[in-house]
């Protein structure tokens, strides 16, 4: 059996996690592990890893993934506009683009006023 991964594709710090699976799984994940050369853990996360790289491809999880997002954008939209309600109109609406732009050196120096000779 070839394995899509026999190298980590996540990285960074493990961190422990206890799962309880049928014996039967566990049995054969046991046995690849030997077959494979492998620790049972290192077994077990390939397995978990290629679990994950299969379901980051697969259509169905795509389309819920973007249902997801959709609803996240309507509920934060929902809640700007009550926060905006709490705010007033002047303070709640965006700041132009020429409000945020910054100033030239020019009109940023504050002009001398005229000297009398």
């Amino acid at each position: 059996m070839s394995d899509i991964t026999d190298r980590p594709v996540f990285t960074g710090q493990p961190v422990p996690l206890a799962v309880r699976v049928p014996e039967e799984l566990a049995t054969f994940l046991e046995l690849l592990s030997d077959i494979n050369g492998r620790s049972k853990t290192d077994e077990y996360r390939v397995a978990l890893e290629n679990h994950v790289i299969a379901a980051k491809a697969d259509k169905r999880v795509q389309d819920r993934v973007q249902q997801v997002m959709d609803d996240i954008d309507r509920e934060a939209k929902a809640k700007r506009e009550v926060l905006s309600s709490i705010l007033g109109p002047s303070k709640s609406a965006p700041k132009s683009a020429a409000a945020k732009a910054p100033q030239s050196k020019e009109s940023a120096q504050p002009t001398e006023a005229p000297t009398a000779k």
